[in-house]
């Protein structure tokens, strides 16, 4: 039975590949290639795969460099230059849908990504779309904001700042199993993300291999993390400028990101 689902819509209209977009290809490369590097997934090259929330489909074209097929879903805005950049290098193994329920190519994903495509009222649905959408053994990850899961002093001032102001109850890692445990779905222990910089060289100086042991996720712009979290006055760009001039924040701040792993048994 057809599950409709449209989850997050990103508000920036798709935009030309210049330097811009190309630092932001780059930031999802890097967010793929710490799933690699820390084997939570290795890319056989035959899989199905599916981009919740593509926006301008930056995640859609790193995983079609591994996947053999990948669908970006996103309810308002096609990526029409991440098609044409790829269509012009003779592939088209990616395709747009703006609900899942609009094509019958595959039947079930081997992975589901979403970077920054979740909002915080999705997580708690998630369960139905990964229980009609993810294949048995296929996994769920996610890039979200940090205070999403922890609180406390490891937050940093901007992320208790946005925190505070959006009144979320951090998801904790039993919550998120109890609700996903009724779709046969289990959160999947990711490496330690409150890190400091100088405790992870230190550790790479005693284990020279540790890097492919350590997250090297990106950090996230606040503007998109106000959107996500729910906030109605980060949907304009003014009443966005607003609110983080009264949370003492601008447009240049960048908070740290966590992964949320899922796989289906």
């Amino acid at each position: 039975m057809p599950f409709a689902i449209s989850l997050a819509a990103p508000t920036d209209t798709a935009q030309p590949y210049t330097a811009l977009c190309f630092t932001r290809l780059l930031h999802h490369w890097a967010f793929v290639r710490a799933l690699e590097t820390t084997g939570l997934w290795n890319f056989r090259g035959d899989e199905s795969a599916l981009d919740i929330g593509s926006g301008a489909g930056e995640l859609s074209l790193v995983l079609a460099e591994r996947a053999a097929h990948v669908v970006a879903l996103d309810l308002r805005h096609p990526p029409l230059d991440a098609l044409r950049l790829w269509r012009k290098g003779g592939r088209c193994n990616i395709v747009h849908r703006a609900r899942l329920d609009e094509f019958d190519e595959f039947d079930e994903f081997d992975v589901i990504a979403s970077y920054l495509g979740l909002r915080y009222a999705d997580i708690a649905r998630l369960k139905n779309v990964l229980g009609y959408a993810l294949r048995c053994g296929g996994r769920f990850f996610a890039l979200c904001p940090r205070f999403w899961f922890e609180d406390g002093e490891a937050l940093e001032p901007a992320e208790r700042a946005l925190g505070a102001y959006a009144q979320l109850p951090p998801l904790t890692p039993g919550v998120l199993a109890a609700q996903l445990e009724s779709a046969r779905l289990r959160v999947i222990e990711t490496p330690p993300l409150t890190r400091q910089p100088a405790d992870v060289a230190r550790s790479l100086r005693q284990d020279p291999r540790g890097w492919a042991r350590e997250l090297k996720l990106p950090r996230a712009p606040v503007a998109r993390i106000l959107e996500i979290s729910g906030c109605a006055e980060a949907v304009t760009p003014t009443g966005g400028e607003r609110l983080l001039a009264a949370l003492g924040l601008s447009l240049r701040d960048t908070v740290p990101t966590a992964l949320l792993a899922v796989e289906k048994v």
